[in-house]
């Protein structure tokens, strides 16, 4: 039992943290997004979060994980450097949506939710089916760019992967500032 009675209120608990309970993620298959969870709320200073036997459950179902391409630009002819009619992807959003449930761990009763909660990121990258955004010419010969490249001069797939940890920070912010505004009511 918890010695402020279950009531959320920061005067109540008289500064103690409420114990919460992230169990695994569905949804999450390699826990980036349940790591970051819980890193967020260990952090927030108002959660203590523990594997098992919390006094809330939060329970979170990761619903969607979608791309959008946001960014074009035209190709251009090698030799000529004249446009073509042909456009390429350079920006995409990724979008994340979960579905946020809080519980008390001891009647089973609803303290937040369910509610689906969402972030998004936008990410810049190259085009692998355009040789020039792969290579750097300089004085020394052409090097492959792709090579050296951390984000906007990634694949589409691998600038997808990269943008996952800020993502799922974004997303973690957002579900405690709203679980921390319904159970720390003034």
């Amino acid at each position: 039992m918890s010695s402020c009675g279950y009531r959320f209120a920061p005067d109540a608990c008289d500064g103690n943290k409420v114990s919460i309970s992230i169990p695994y993620i569905q949804g999450d298959s390699d826990a980036l997004f349940n790591s970051s969870l819980i890193s967020t709320f260990s952090r927030s200073g108002k959660f203590d979060c523990l594997q098992s036997g919390g006094d809330t459950m939060l329970q979170v179902v990761m619903m969607s994980d979608s791309n959008d391409r946001v960014g074009y630009r035209y190709d251009r002819d090698r030799v000529s450097g004249r446009r073509r009619q042909n456009i390429l992807g350079i920006e995409n959003r990724r979008k994340v949506t979960a579905r946020v449930t809080l519980y008390d761990s001891i009647s089973g009763d609803v303290l937040f939710g369910p509610t689906p909660i969402t972030a998004f990121v936008d990410y810049d990258y190259v085009d692998p089916g355009s040789p020039r955004d792969l290579n750097t010419t300089t004085p020394y010969g052409t090097v492959p760019t792709i090579r050296y490249s951390y984000g906007q001069l990634n694949t589409v797939e691998g600038a997808h992967d990269d943008a996952g940890p800020n993502l799922y920070g974004i997303l973690s912010q957002k579900i405690l500032e709203a679980i921390a505004n319904q159970l720390f009511k003034d």
